[in-house]
């Protein structure tokens, strides 16, 4: 008897499942990936889109610290939850982290911590030349021992993009985070921004470069600034992989990191 009353019950689920859970037309293909800079565009409602660094590696020297991360599989699963809203969360993955330093050299592998976010279109969701966003988001600290400073943090980004018909995109996003001290659960305050210029070269082909930058009022923590530049690759309507490379400017910066990654939406 159970049996049949969910078979029941998932039977009516699929036949109302556009009422349940109902879906808009298709938006321009586009992805939160693979430069910094964020975009102001949300998923149509109902949509899921799927994106990954399906690897990533970062390397750095500073004051006679080499430090060396690996990322495998860096997941984001996206929702459009309103016709202007979408839902983000950035799934943890396996992290190793290398650290050398006076000759010796120790290693911590595990999960990182999970990012839940929402985005709300203010203007031009819709093919309009100028958009304008607002995204919240929150880190839960899910990591393994070691991964994180296993505190909840937060911050607001507000994203805008400039579109020049099919010639180029400008994109620009200015980002402020509250984040905690692992040692004394002391709060900072960082402020970060970028600027990215994407246009199409040949074909499914496109490319973009972009400058970022962060600083904190924590004056013990040096001001980051990379150089970044990328390639991307439409292999049909909702399917993208792409790779990105982003170069230190300041001693605090990562040396160089690059990924390679796909996006998928369904």
């Amino acid at each position: 008897m159970n049996k049949i009353l969910w078979i029941l019950i998932l039977w009516s689920v699929e036949c109302h499942s556009n009422e349940l859970f109902p879906t808009d037309a298709e938006r321009t293909f586009i992805t939160d990936r693979p430069d910094k800079t964020e975009s102001p565009y949300t998923l149509a409602r109902g949509r899921f889109q799927f994106e990954s660094d399906v690897l990533s590696l970062s390397e750095n020297w500073y004051k006679g610290t080499r430090t060396t991360v690996v990322i495998d599989n860096n997941m984001a699963l996206k929702y459009g939850l309103t016709k202007n809203s979408d839902l983000m969360m950035i799934v943890p993955t396996v992290m190793r982290t290398t650290i050398r330093e006076k000759g010796t050299e120790r290693t911590t592998k595990g999960m990182g911590d999970t990012i839940l976010r929402h985005r709300v279109n203010l203007q031009g969701n819709d093919e309009q030349i100028t958009a304008l966003g607002l995204i919240s988001y929150l880190k839960l600290p899910t990591a393994g021992a070691g991964m994180s400073n296993d505190r909840v943090e937060g911050g607001l980004m507000f994203p805008l993009t400039i579109r020049y018909e099919d010639i180029m995109e400008l994109a620009f996003h200015i980002q402020v985070d509250h984040l905690r001290s692992a040692d004394d659960n002391k709060g900072q305050t960082d402020a970060s921004s970028a600027f990215s210029i994407t246009a199409p070269l040949v074909g499914k082909f496109s490319a973009f470069i972009e400058l970022y930058g962060k600083t904190s009022d924590n004056r013990t923590q040096a001001d980051v600034a990379t150089f970044d530049f990328g390639f991307l690759y439409i292999i049909s309507d909702g399917l993208q992989i792409d790779t990105g490379t982003y170069l230190g400017l300041t001693d605090a910066s990562e040396d160089y990191a690059t990924v390679v990654g796909i996006t998928k939406r369904f």
